[in-house]
């Protein structure tokens, strides 16, 4: 009897061990598949492949931008994009910041410039991500539509923009401005005036010089 009772119990006790040796292997097995989700996270996360894409990205838009704005500002306007900004406890977090200077090298707030300045701040980065966007997916940029805007240039600002688009027209097959300042129209060579009539409605009307 004291033999059978020894036998059944040591079958229990082995049965136990491969319970615990197979909680074991599950434990393990689990641990490696939440470091394989932390990875994941990690990875899919603001401080991974995003950050990495942006990382890669800023510089040409940074370059592209910069090129553009010195056209369009005789040089007097640069920014600088930054990716990561230290707070006041010295932690490094991610950002997207960008800081413009003016003439003198001084970085100012972009509320501190005028309307004409902002507006050509916004064009010059504008274009540079679309172009950096079209050449991402390995084509060039199709369609430039500026609308509006001009209206906040000074005369030295309009010349600016029209050399602006002049130097980057040839980047897109086709360049669209919509304005209703009559003396930008003689700087175009197809033209179309759109007018609404009470009575018919809206009508257009193709120009070419």
């Amino acid at each position: 009897m004291k033999v059978n009772s020894l036998q059944e119990r040591l079958n229990e006790l082995e049965k136990r061990r491969e319970e615990l040796e197979q909680k074991k292997r599950e434990k393990s097995a689990n641990a490696e598949e939440i470091e394989l989700y932390k990875y994941i996270e990690e990875v899919c996360g603001v401080r991974g492949i995003q950050s990495v894409l942006i990382e890669e990205a800023v510089p040409l838009i940074e370059q592209e931008a910069n090129r553009i704005l010195q056209n369009l500002t005789n040089n007097h306007l640069a920014l600088n994009i930054e990716t990561r900004r230290q707070q006041q406890n010295e932690k490094v977090v991610e950002s997207l910041d960008i800081y413009i200077s003016d003439a003198s090298g001084a970085v100012r707030d972009y509320n501190t410039f005028s309307g004409g300045e902002r507006f050509r701040m916004d064009f010059a980065l504008r274009v540079a991500i679309c172009k950096l966007l079209t050449a991402q997916h390995g084509f060039g940029p199709k369609m430039l539509v500026i609308d509006e805007g001009f209206g906040s240039q000074d005369k030295e600002g309009l010349d600016a923009m029209l050399e602006a688009i002049n130097v980057v027209k040839d980047d897109f097959e086709k360049v669209f401005i919509v304005t209703h300042l009559d003396k930008l129209h003689e700087q175009f060579e197809t033209k179309i005036f759109v007018s609404k009539d009470a009575a018919s409605g809206s009508r257009f009307e193709v120009e070419f010089n």
